[in-house]
């Protein structure tokens, strides 16, 4: 905004009781009307594009919120974040999970495109073409013959003997195969439909 907005005199007077609330433990969350990223992410999760994702995401999506994104950039109003901040942000979370900094950055990403879409938000989404703060491997290692006889036969008597052995002949995903359902099967039990 424009420096002449308020006089030198009202700035510094303005500083002095900020600074006498900050001693004090009693500064507002944002001194100015509008969203912020916490409340902004509120309305994200009652929206139809949230009630699309899968549940899974939808849980996951909303750890990184609550764990991630809101504890560093809760209180934020969406027009103060800057890519430098985004590259900070998720540079300190990247030191100890990487790839949950690529989940949360892309979490923030999807709540500004939601709200600039919906006209919530008049900025620029910090988050755009920004690279995923780390790379991200993809996973190459393969079982032998040998080792999967050996993980089912250390399986034979547990509870996942089952569920290990429809994973390894399915090729499913852990928790698509324990979602599985009866009904998701044909009555002569040949093929599954998920």
């Amino acid at each position: 905004g424009s420096a002449h907005t308020i006089s030198p005199r009202q700035a510094r007077e303005k500083g002095r009781l900020l600074a006498a609330q900050a001693r004090l433990g009693t500064v507002p969350k944002r001194d100015r009307g509008g969203p912020t990223i916490e409340s902004l992410a509120d309305s994200y999760q009652k929206s139809h594009e949230w009630a699309r994702l899968a549940p899974s995401t939808r849980y996951n999506w909303r750890l990184y919120l609550e764990h991630r994104i809101l504890p560093a950039l809760g209180n934020r109003a969406p027009d103060s974040i800057t890519r430098s901040d985004v590259r900070k942000w998720t540079g300190d979370v990247a030191k100890d999970t990487p790839t949950s900094a690529n989940r949360a950055f892309e979490v923030l990403r999807r709540i500004y495109n939601w709200a600039a879409d919906g006209e919530l938000i008049h900025c620029a989404n910090p988050c755009a073409r920004l690279a995923k703060p780390t790379p991200e491997r993809r996973r190459e290692r393969v079982y032998s013959d040998d080792e999967l006889k050996r993980i089912i036969a250390a399986s034979v008597g547990t509870g996942v003997e089952v569920l290990l052995r429809l994973v390894m002949l399915t090729l499913l995903r852990s928790g698509e195969t324990r979602a599985i359902r009866l009904g998701w099967m044909d009555a002569g039990k040949t093929l599954l439909t998920i």
